[in-house]
């Protein structure tokens, strides 16, 4: 009887791990067919904003009911290196803006546009000692239409 019980676990097992194994294979094979749909969509993405670009278009509402448009985000780096950090430290302080010498990515990208829009107003160009000037980075947004 006992032995009959470790056949009957041993055998169930094996199925389950049969299972898995091709739950696996199957989880593979999605993975490859989803980078391909991915590579597909980031190719119709660029072709749709170069269209866009190149027609001056900010927005486009397709007869699918889909509205899809032109996003540029702009990213300030934190200062590369002790000389930059220095100067960006020394900026703040004079600015009376000590509480942000140790800011995230997100704080540096809202104080850099609030000077940027702030300089804007007056005709002027933001320079901030020990920054690089803002990367620009250009993507299609999609959304679906009401």
């Amino acid at each position: 009887m006992e032995n009959e019980t470790n056949n009957i676990s041993i055998s169930g097992t094996n199925a389950l791990v049969e299972k898995l194994k091709g739950c696996r294979e199957k989880k593979d094979q999605a993975k490859i067919i989803l980078s391909q749909i991915q590579s597909e969509e980031d190719a119709l993405e660029a072709e749709i904003l170069e269209i866009l670009q190149t027609t001056g278009l900010k927005n486009f509402g397709a007869s699918c009911g889909v509205i899809v448009g032109i996003r540029n985000d702009f990213f300030v780096r934190q200062p590369d290196g002790p000389e930059n950090e220095d100067q960006f430290n020394n900026w703040l302080g004079e600015q009376g803006l000590d509480r942000l010498r140790k800011v995230n990515y997100q704080s540096l990208n809202s104080l850099y546009r609030e000077r940027l829009d702030a300089a804007a107003a007056q005709g002027e160009v933001v320079v901030i000692p020990g920054l690089e000037s803002p990367t620009v980075r250009t993507t299609l947004t999609v959304r679906k239409g009401k």
